[in-house]
């Protein structure tokens, strides 16, 4: 995994200010969201790539020194944040288009579709995918390279999703027993990636047992942040 300042990109270093912390989804590079408006009181991380959680301890003690977390998780990073951020103290919580399961036949991405996409991703077939899911914003020039520099290598995009596929099959059916908090959750009604029943049968059953968890609907795509005032108005802490 990596943990940047989203402003400069380069590793995030212990601060005694607060965090706005986004765990991003499989494949997507810190220039993909390099256009969203920020916190002026706080420091802006990202967490992604998930090809190796060897040196998740490691993160978690840097993330630990920060006097305040608010926490931004979209798409596979709401299954990851889920399981590290459990001992973290975290101010608030936010689950964008995603579940605390991931990878499940009932409250996810189905395991054979998952894992059929790992065994046969082809890197112009994903970026063709982010694109139609409104990862970008414009008509699509596969010879862009700034395009491409938003999406990891075809390699990398495989590494990523078989550790993610492992990462979540080691969790079992139950992760729910985690102590991690969540606040809210944003489902696109009309989620290419993350079935939108899924999402809304996973998240109502977290709120059977959190009564004040807050479901929002929206009819932005998988990629919400092509959406400005939502991500202005739902997503970013109002206390930063």
């Amino acid at each position: 995994m990596k943990l940047v300042n989203l402003k400069t990109r380069e590793n995030l270093t212990p601060c005694n200010t607060p965090l706005l912390l986004f765990a991003s989804g499989f494949g997507f590079l810190p220039y993909a969201f390099e256009n969203l408006k920020l916190p002026q009181n706080a420091l802006s991380a990202m967490l992604y790539d998930y090809s190796d959680f060897s040196n998740a301890k490691n993160l978690l003690k840097v993330l630990e020194s920060f006097p305040q977390i608010h926490l931004i998780a979209w798409s596979m990073g709401v299954c990851v944040a889920q399981e590290l951020f459990s001992n973290v103290q975290i101010e608030s919580a936010l689950a964008i288009n995603g579940t605390i399961f991931g990878v499940h036949q009932n409250f996810g991405i189905p395991p054979k579709i998952f894992s059929l996409t790992q065994q046969k991703l082809q890197r112009e077939a994903f970026l063709n995918l982010a694109f139609g899911m409104g990862a970008f914003g414009g008509e699509l020039v596969s010879e862009n390279a700034h395009e491409k520099s938003l999406l990891a290598p075809t390699n990398s995009l495989k590494n990523e999703l078989k550790s993610l596929q492992e990462f979540c099959a080691q969790r079992g059916e139950n992760p729910r027993q985690s102590a991690f908090f969540w606040h809210k959750t944003i489902i696109s009604n009309d989620d290419k990636i993350f079935s939108p029943k899924a999402q809304n049968l996973a998240w109502e059953a977290y709120r059977q047992t959190h009564k004040d968890f807050v479901i929002l609907h929206t009819n932005a795509p998988h990629f919400v942040f092509v959406d400005e005032k939502l991500w202005e108005e739902q997503c970013l802490p109002r206390n930063l």
